[in-house]
C-alpha cells in the first residue's frame, strides 16, 4: 500500500494520496473489524463499559483527521467516546482543549514522512501537563524504530503503524480502565496496559 500512495502522489498531487490512504485504510478495517467481531468470544460481546474511556485525537494535517474518524468507526461507540479535533489548531489551543476535555487517552496522527516534530512536542507538551493520560502517537502506513524510540523519549506510551493496532490498543486501554473501576487490578496506572512497538 505505502509503495501505491508514493506511485499516486507523483500522478496526481497529495490529495489523490490521501483519498487513496482512506480508501485503502477504510476497507482494511472494515474487514478486520467484521471479523474481530466474528472471532471475539461471547464474553467480549458482553456490552459497554459503565463509562466510556474518552480519546482526544489530535491531527496534523487532513490524513491524519481520516484516519481517527476512520478510528471512530471502527470502535464501539458505547465503550469510547471519540473528540476528533481540527488540523487547524495550534499546539496551545490542543492543550487548552485538553484540560477542557479532560480525556483519558491521546492519540496523536501523524503521517509520514513529516510530523514527527510536532508529534514529539505534542507528546512534550501533552505529558508534563496530563501524566495520567495515555498519549498514543499514529505514525499512519509505518514507522522506523527509530521514530518509535524519539517518540516514546517525548512521552508516548505507544507508536502504531495501523487503525487495528490503535484499536486494540485502545480497548486494551478501556479493559485496563474498568477493571481498575472495578477494583480487580489494583494501582496499576492505565498508561502500563499500552505497549506499543
Amino acid at each position: 500500500v505505502p509503495t501505491r500512495i508514493a506511485l499516486l502522489r507523483g500522478r496526481g498531487g497529495m490529495a489523490v494520496a490521501v483519498f487513496a490512504f482512506a480508501g485503502f485504510v477504510l476497507i482494511f478495517v472494515l474487514v478486520r473489524a467484521r471479523r474481530s467481531e466474528e472471532l471475539a468470544p461471547a464474553s467480549d460481546r458482553s456490552g459497554p463499559a459503565a463509562t466510556p474511556l474518552r480519546v482526544l485525537c489530535l491531527a496534523r494535517e487532513e490524513a491524519d483527521r481520516l484516519g481517527h474518524l476512520m478510528l471512530q468507526s471502527a470502535l464501539d461507540a458505547g465503550s469510547f467516546q471519540l473528540d476528533v479535533c481540527s488540523p487547524d489548531l495550534l499546539v496551545s489551543e490542543t492543550v487548552e482543549l485538553m484540560g477542557r476535555k479532560r480525556a483519558d487517552a491521546i492519540c496523536v496522527g501523524a503521517m509520514p514522512p513529516g510530523g514527527m516534530l510536532s508529534a514529539k512536542l505534542l507528546c512534550r507538551r501533552m505529558g508534563k501537563r496530563f501524566r495520567e493520560a495515555a498519549i498514543l502517537v499514529a505514525r499512519w502506513g509505518g514507522h522506523k524504530p527509530s521514530e518509535a524510540e524519539d517518540l516514546r523519549a517525548a512521552g508516548a506510551s505507544g507508536v502504531y503503524a495501523t487503525i487495528d493496532e490503535l484499536r486494540l490498543a485502545l480497548i486494551a486501554l478501556g479493559s485496563a480502565r474498568q477493571a481498575a473501576s472495578d477494583g480487580a487490578r489494583g494501582q496499576e496506572p492505565i498508561t502500563q496496559a499500552v505497549s506499543g512497538s
